[in-house]
């Protein structure tokens, strides 16, 4: 329950200490008298489960599907947390039943508080150097180039899988095209102001878009 558990130290810019219990599947986390309980047997895959905090509401709560909450803004997460003014003390990923947890920690908290596990071996770096972890359990891609010729756009992706091995897919308006590990080669039509998503079927989510219009040539 706790292998892709992940804690980072003095993160979030509140006052406090931060509890996570685990009790028969369920995580407890605690912060400043208020809990928040997740049921991991609920949790769907592909799905961003996040226990935010507002700091001048003073309240704690979980949202099951945060990245569908993302999409329908056209936000990146951490924009969507920034300018909502909330903080965030857990944020799990799914993939094929396996959850990928990450837990921050307030400021000037260097240990995950908890009564029932010791999380002092899942301690990871700062916060800048989250992005790399991600990489390890998501999967990575490079677009190689993109060619406009008429109404048709040649598009080479290389294709890095994660750890998972789950199915990557590059969504262009209403086209879904599933991509390989490795090269890949796609020539699709051409949508105006229309960007590139990769991840999931039909996914929108910003923080895995290409910007179509600004890098692709003309042959």
């Amino acid at each position: 329950m706790i292998d892709h558990l992940f804690v980072f130290s003095d993160t979030v810019s509140v006052d406090g200490s931060l509890t996570l219990n685990i009790v028969q599947g369920y995580y407890e986390i605690t912060f400043n008298e208020q809990i928040a309980r997740i049921n991991m047997n609920d949790l769907k895959d592909d799905c961003v489960t996040m226990v935010m905090y507002n700091n001048y509401l003073d309240r704690m709560y979980c949202l099951y599907n945060f990245k569908q909450v993302a999409q329908v803004f056209g936000m990146k997460n951490s924009d969507v947390l920034k300018y909502t003014k909330h903080n965030a003390f857990v944020q799990i990923d799914q993939k094929r039943s396996v959850p990928f947890i990450k837990v921050f920690l307030p400021k000037d908290q260097y240990t995950l508080c908890s009564d029932t596990h010791d999380f002092s071996d899942n301690c990871h770096v700062i916060k800048d150097f989250i992005h790399p972890l991600d990489w390890h359990y998501c999967a990575t891609y490079d677009l190689l180039h993109v060619v406009k010729q008429g109404n048709l756009i040649n598009v080479l992706m290389d294709v890095v899988p994660s750890f998972s091995g789950e199915k990557v897919f590059l969504n262009y308006g209403r086209q879904v095209y599933s991509l390989e590990s490795g090269e890949n080669k796609l020539m699709l039509s051409y949508c105006p102001g229309e960007k590139i998503y990769v991840g999931s079927p039909n996914s929108r989510y910003e923080g895995h878009a290409i910007d179509v219009e600004q890098l692709c040539t003309v042959s």
